[in-house]
């Protein structure tokens, strides 16, 4: 690779409909590699994706609807579910082509794949060539704030003073008004509501009562790490609040969600409610009182956490990725 810098293009996507995931890691991914290398980051989305193109903006990068003609040294892949056919397009486009892939897709084409899942059955592959596989929790690529707060003591309180409340960058399945109403009757515990930057429904947020409200944080992980107790949706925040060490109760938004929640609870480290929207208000609030009154409980399910996510996935795929342009 002869040019002056190197360029980089992160092909991803994030709305409402598929939540937030994909791009916070792409751009958690994007800051890491651009620490590391002289570089020239940019984001390939869809133009339907305004709300994304203005989280990258914010970053720093360019967001771009089309590849141009130029030859790219750098291609990274997170989207939903990637069709063999658009991979060997992009292929042709790059000369290493890297795909975050969380879904239970087996074929690649790619030279590395990276599948973070702890659920054994989404870390399969039949790669046709020979693929650099990273694969299993240590390659969960998270932002980089919360491999500082994996190393901190979390304390466990033998009272719950604080509920933290997400339901991810979109919460597709409007979860967090039920969770809101389970909890409307919880007095002397502070209770605070994060609305991802794709939230659709803020407005219906604003008369909160007693909820502290907050909208697109950038601090997610030291407000995790301070909160005695986490409700949140599936994706993403169950590796945030693990790696914190962040005791969880799971409302998932989609049957896919479910086979990572239930890995989680396998393990020690959430109780699982299933499909959010299957949940009634009484099963929240009444597993919720349990954990109010669990300390041990609690302290065994942060330590769980901490020991499955450590939140250096992003040091080592940067780290494959320079190894090998």
């Amino acid at each position: 690779m002869a040019q002056d810098r190197i360029k980089v293009i992160f092909r991803t996507d994030g709305n409402s409909k598929i939540g937030m995931g994909h791009l916070m890691r792409c751009l958690a991914l994007a800051q890491e590699l651009q620490a590391r290398l002289d570089c020239r980051i940019s984001f390939l989305i869809e133009r339907a994706a305004g709300k994304s193109a203005l989280k990258i903006s914010n970053y720093g990068y360019e967001a771009r609807y089309d590849f141009g003609e130029e030859f790219i040294d750098v291609v990274v892949t997170s989207l939903p579910g990637i069709h063999l056919s658009y991979a060997r397009e992009l292929k042709k486009k790059t000369g290493l082509l890297v795909c975050l892939d969380d879904s239970e897709t087996r074929r690649f084409v790619a030279d590395i794949v990276v599948r973070g899942s702890v659920v054994p059955k989404l870390r399969n592959c039949d790669s046709g060539h020979q693929a650099k596989l990273l694969l299993g929790p240590d390659f969960m690529i998270l932002n980089k704030n919360f491999q500082k707060f994996n190393r901190k003591n979390k304390k466990i309180n033998p009272k719950v003073k604080s509920i933290l409340i997400t339901m991810g960058g979109a919460d597709i399945n409007n979860l967090t008004p039920k969770v809101m109403s389970a909890l409307s009757g919880l007095k002397n515990v502070k209770k605070t509501i994060i609305a991802g930057f794709a939230f659709s429904d803020i407005s219906r947020l604003k008369s909160a009562g007693d909820y502290i409200l907050k909208y697109d944080v950038s601090n997610m992980a030291e407000l995790m790490f301070f909160s005695d107790l986490i409700i949140s949706g599936g994706g993403m925040s169950l590796y945030e609040l693990a790696c914190v060490g962040a005791p969880g109760i799971v409302l998932c938004q989609t049957r896919y969600q479910q086979l990572e929640a239930d890995c989680f609870q396998e393990k020690g480290v959430i109780i699982n409610l299933g499909l959010g929207r299957d949940v009634s208000e009484d099963a929240i609030r009444s597993n919720v009182d349990d954990l109010l009154s669990k300390p041990k409980k609690r302290k065994m399910m942060s330590s769980a956490g901490k020991r499955l996510v450590d939140g250096k996935a992003v040091n080592r795929v940067a780290r494959e990725i320079l190894r090998a342009i």
